[in-house]
């Protein structure tokens, strides 16, 4: 009799359920270095289904993202959990993205 040995994959979201937060913390930095997120201008913290993030959205170049491009980026870091964000210039809450105009003082 000959046997036939099928290895099964989980579904993608259950293996990152599983993963270590070293890891998830590593791939969660991928997707930043994809979008061009300059990291030394956050605070980045991966907990096991949320993403908090504070301090300045800048690209590496110094430019400012636009809407379309961040919203790529947060569907992107959505397989990670929910995105909770207190940034000084961008508000990512509840799906919504709203630039934050600093006033300045004269």
């Amino acid at each position: 009799m000959l046997f036939t040995y099928l290895t099964i994959q989980p579904p993608e979201s259950s293996m990152r359920s599983k993963q270590s937060k070293a890891e998830r913390v590593k791939e969660v930095k991928q997707v930043l270095a994809k979008f061009s997120v300059d990291i030394t201008q956050l605070h980045l913290a991966v907990h096991s289904s949320t993403i908090d993030m504070s301090g300045v959205l800048l690209k590496y170049s110094g430019d400012e993202f636009n809407v379309g491009e961040l919203s790529s980026l947060v569907d992107a870091l959505a397989g990670y959990g929910h995105l909770s964000t207190s940034l000084t210039n961008w508000d990512l809450t509840n799906g919504e993205i709203r630039k934050v105009s600093t006033a300045r003082s004269a």
